[in-house]
């Protein structure tokens, strides 16, 4: 071959390179689409595993032309208490003060228990919505051990929630929340018809995720109804567990309280275009609980691409 026919066999190859590069390099944003869902898949999976509750993945189109979003709903841990001496709290204004008596056959170590005569709580801690926000809703959960059948309140934050047992140990809790125009004195009432039971320990579990409160004992639902509205918080709300004279005979121990958080939303490319709002839930154990299909418009070649999550939110 010449010099002249191997500088344009080098020139063709080079045009072919460059051209091969630049469709590598193309993409119709379902690679990106993916991505972004499985992040928050993976996060909000992880949330329900860690913490035992129920999380989820919001995905919405876009309106007049701008680009669909996902974002997840998880939980941010708001406080932790023991009731073992000397506990130390990340922020000093989530310290409570403990009142009662220190019970020693706890659950896992100390618990707290009311004294006779004392009007103190077992627990009693400020929490206003600046320490902790649950417009998109709450979950606590705490040990107790009932030491005696009979009606009292098991627990109360300001007139947002109350709790109370009845002659025969079962829970019934009021949620006061805000109506669409933010006004308070709407009423969400749950009544489990499963006591707590006598002379063991057990878990209490009260929660709202913005789609339903419910009651848990054990990990069990007791009680649920749907439920959208927020909770109605006040700057001087008081969080007490075992409230004085009104509390039942019990003792209490590791007190869990959760606020629920929307993620701040990712936006999905403009060549992968949502057909439809798409919700997937995770159960308590990080499953998926019958998630729907993601159908995707793809502008590049007006196809349908169609995404499923399987087990553990793996997206397939």
């Amino acid at each position: 071959m010449t010099l002249l026919e191997l500088l344009v066999v080098a020139g063709i190859l080079s045009v072919l390179m460059g051209l091969g590069v630049g469709f590598l390099r193309r993409s119709d944003g379902l690679p990106e689409a993916r991505s972004a869902i499985v992040g928050m898949l993976r996060m909000a999976a992880l949330d329900a595993r860690t913490r035992g509750l129920p999380t989820e993945v919001l995905l919405t189109p876009g309106v007049d032309g701008g680009l669909g979003t996902v974002r997840a709903r998880g939980l941010d841990p708001v406080l932790l208490s023991t009731f073992d001496p000397g506990q130390r709290f990340l922020d000093a204004n989530l310290a409570p003060v403990l009142g009662g008596e220190d019970y020693l056959q706890g659950r896992y170590g100390h618990a707290r228990t009311t004294r006779a005569g004392d009007p103190s709580a077992a627990l009693r801690l400020q929490l206003s919505k600046q320490d902790a926000d649950f417009s998109d809703g709450f979950a606590l959960r705490v040990d107790v051990k009932l030491l005696r059948r009979g009606p009292g309140q098991l627990l109360r934050l300001g007139s947002a929630i109350q709790v109370q047992l009845d002659d025969d140990g079962r829970p019934r809790a009021r949620l006061t929340t805000l109506d669409d125009a933010g006004r308070g004195g709407v009423t969400t009432t749950l009544a489990s018809q499963v006591a707590l039971p006598v002379g063991r320990w057990c878990s209490f579990e009260l929660a709202a995720d913005s789609n339903r409160a419910w009651i848990a004992i054990d990990g069990r639902i007791a009680a649920e109804q749907d439920q959208r509205e927020r909770l109605r918080q006040q700057k001087d709300d008081v969080l007490e567990v075992l409230p004085g004279n009104d509390g039942v005979v019990a003792a209490v121990d590791e007190l869990q309280l959760f606020a629920y958080t929307i993620t701040q939303s990712s936006n999905l490319p403009e060549g992968a275009v949502l057909k439809k709002a798409v919700r997937v839930a995770f159960d308590a154990q990080g499953e998926p609980m019958a998630p729907p299909e993601i159908l995707f418009q793809m502008v590049s070649d007006n196809r349908v691409e169609v995404l499923r999550v399987g087990p553990q939110g793996v997206l397939q």
